[in-house]
């Protein structure tokens, strides 16, 4: 039987929580409530876990800003990463853009690209406006 080196390297490598996540969203099954996951929101963007699985455990009403050791929330943390579409998603659903880690970052401080600083200030902005 034929084995490719590479992808059992790779298979090494992924977290078992994408792969089921990957395979839950493919075979068009129902994902488990996130009480029956051990995986928090801020651990799941830590971990880069697929949009689609953050949305998921956004609907569970989960706390956006909920805050690790350091005091980094999901939005730092989805910020550092680059993840925009994450951020947009955490900020639409109320998480603190004004929340800093122990060192003092903000997601804004720590943003990785941009369109991700541009999208923080537009926030900013529209709160202090209304």
């Amino acid at each position: 039987m034929f084995f490719n080196p590479t992808l059992k390297g790779f298979l090494m490598r992924v977290k078992l929580s994408n792969v089921l996540c990957m395979l839950f969203l493919f075979l068009g099954t129902a994902i488990p409530a996130a009480e029956e996951t051990s995986i928090s929101l801020l651990t799941a963007i830590k971990q880069s876990e697929p949009f689609q699985y953050i949305e998921f455990l956004m609907s569970k009403k989960v706390d956006v800003n909920e805050k690790g050791p350091e005091n980094e929330t999901p939005l730092i943390i989805a910020s550092s990463q680059g993840r925009l579409d994450v951020v947009q998603l955490l900020l639409t659903n109320n998480a603190n853009p004004h929340n800093k880690t122990i060192r003092g970052y903000t997601a804004f401080s720590v943003a990785k690209t941009e369109e991700i600083r541009k999208s923080l200030a537009r926030y900013v902005l529209d709160e202090s406006l209304e």
